[in-house]
């Protein structure tokens, strides 16, 4: 679904450069929109044209918290709530390991990506009540490869910015600057400036 999102919205403009922003489950779902976009010809120009990918809190390996999420998930079903999300993201879970191998094959092999990891230094409460502590723990968020960024914030907050001082407005905008100056090093300017010409004939 991404990626059929991603190309409608490229009919409607000239081809460009890629970033993708995902929080939490949302980092999960570009990997595997990455994976795809390998294996499936109709999706080789998104992942030859993405410049990089920046991961908000991403539990890349999982997380204890999403237990206790689901558990919530299961008390609030009444209100819509789903707990097969959730249980996708348990610490160790071998399909969640099996996708970060996949996609760290693709990484490997397309050199251009670059990737920012986000993590939260503050820890999370329920309702602002029950302690969760870090719902993303550091270990699970970074990657070795990433270029990886602490926020002053917790979990919630990282994909929500109240101002342009807030904190984690500042780490999106240093991530898309750092993503920037590596595609620039890479010689992308010239590659879409070509592309522009030629839309113009």
């Amino acid at each position: 679904m991404l990626l059929r999102a991603v190309n409608e919205e490229r009919r409607e403009h000239h081809k460009c450069p890629i970033i993708f922003i995902g929080h939490s489950f949302g980092g999960i779902i570009i990997k595997e929109a990455i994976c795809l976009a390998e294996t499936d010809k109709q999706y080789r120009d998104i992942l030859d044209d993405t410049i990089g990918i920046i991961f908000l809190g991403t539990p890349h390996q999982g997380s204890n918290v999403s237990q206790f999420g689901a558990f919530i998930a299961r008390l609030t079903w009444v209100f819509g709530s789903s707990t097969i999300l959730l249980k996708g993201l348990y610490r160790d879970n071998p399909p969640l390991s099996d996708l970060q191998e996949r996609f760290m094959s693709v990484i490997r092999r397309r050199k251009d990506i670059k990737l920012v990891t986000m993590y939260e230094k503050h820890h999370t409460y329920f309702a602002q009540l029950i302690y969760l502590g870090f719902i993303v723990e550091r270990n699970a968020a970074v990657l070795d490869v990433a270029e990886n960024i602490a926020v002053e914030k917790d979990h919630m907050g990282l994909n929500k910015c109240a101002s342009p001082n807030d904190p984690a407005y500042d780490a999106i905008c240093q991530g898309i600057n750092r993503i920037r100056d590596h595609a620039e090093s890479r010689g992308w300017k010239k590659k879409y400036l070509k592309w522009s010409e030629r839309s113009r004939l």
